[in-house]
């Protein structure tokens, strides 16, 4: 995960053929009315680029989600202040071995 791009061979494929296609492009200003098209095609590869760049945000942060979702999963029982006593305790940090105070109980 951790916003990295998914993709394989067709990923590939298609970076091949927006490369392919950037190459055939003009900037609309400098094209005359028969190719128009070619100024046309760099306007919509730009707003490709702009909705992938978006879309590669909205992945990370799913990402991050999906992480500290599986994480409160682990000890679905503890809330996030007991979370981290637990985690200590089990990384062999511990505590001292005096009780805890129950929630709500005042420390000795």
């Amino acid at each position: 995960m951790g916003g990295e791009r998914r993709g394989g061979a067709g990923c590939d494929r298609r970076r091949a053929a927006v490369f392919r296609f950037e190459r055939l492009t003009s900037l609309l200003a400098e094209v005359g009315s028969e190719d128009l098209w070619r100024g046309e095609l760099a306007l919509e590869l730009e707003a490709l680029a702009h909705l992938e760049t978006q879309v590669a945000a909205v992945e990370a942060k799913l990402d991050r989600l999906a992480e500290a979702a599986a994480e409160e999963r682990r000890y679905p029982a503890v809330n996030k202040r007991g979370h981290g006593l637990v985690s200590c305790w089990l990384r062999g940090v511990g505590y001292s071995s005096k009780r805890l105070p129950a929630i709500g109980e005042p420390p000795s």
